[in-house]
């Protein structure tokens, strides 16, 4: 009930957009017709523009309040927020990734968050929904990437977990390396 201001406008739509698209991919015509399409049965003709998941070009403007069918900075704050979640959706169920899962991580991020919402903390959101959710798949790298794109994450809050390996096993009495992404001791 609290779900206002912020950008809680065009993160809404967004969602909106991407539930449309997720489930035109599940129908037998939908990967193949405009899948980046919000609603591939409206819009795109001479009487409305329709809406995109594919605004590669959209940047996010902290600065800025994203309200529903809003344009901000040249792109509309809707694709905005649809462009990275479905372009994650795409490459995750190109990757094999059950279209449930990504589904299901998308709705399990909404749940504890209210009024003011951006779609900084959004983003975020997902992407550690993603990581507890499925720790072992590439969910969370997915998004992560997606939303890093489109300035989503903020890089001073956003630190990505170090993926950290030893090789061999170590036993008692013996020395092995050390390595994580980055670098190795």
């Amino acid at each position: 009930p609290s779900w206002s201001g912020g950008d809680t406008g065009a993160i809404g739509e967004g969602l909106g957009d991407y539930w449309a698209a997720s489930y035109s991919c599940s129908t037998s015509n939908g990967p193949a017709f405009h899948p980046t399409w919000a609603f591939t049965w409206d819009g795109h003709n001479g009487f409305w523009d329709g809406r995109d998941m594919d605004q590669l070009g959209a940047r996010y403007n902290p600065a800025r309040s994203y309200p529903a069918h809003t344009m901000v900075d040249g792109y509309n704050g809707d694709e905005l927020w649809g462009t990275p979640i479905f372009q994650a959706f795409l490459e995750l169920v190109s990757a094999g990734v059950p279209r449930e899962e990504v589904d299901t991580l998308v709705v399990e991020a909404q749940f504890g968050l209210g009024a003011g919402v951006s779609m900084r903390t959004m983003a975020q959101t997902i992407v550690q929904t993603a990581r507890e959710l499925y720790p072992n798949g590439p969910h969370a790298g997915v998004f992560a990437n997606k939303f890093a794109h489109h300035n989503l994450l903020d890089s001073s809050l956003y630190v990505s977990a170090p993926q950290i390996t030893a090789e061999p096993v170590s036993t008692p009495g013996t020395s092995n390396s050390l390595s994580w992404a980055g670098g190795s001791i």
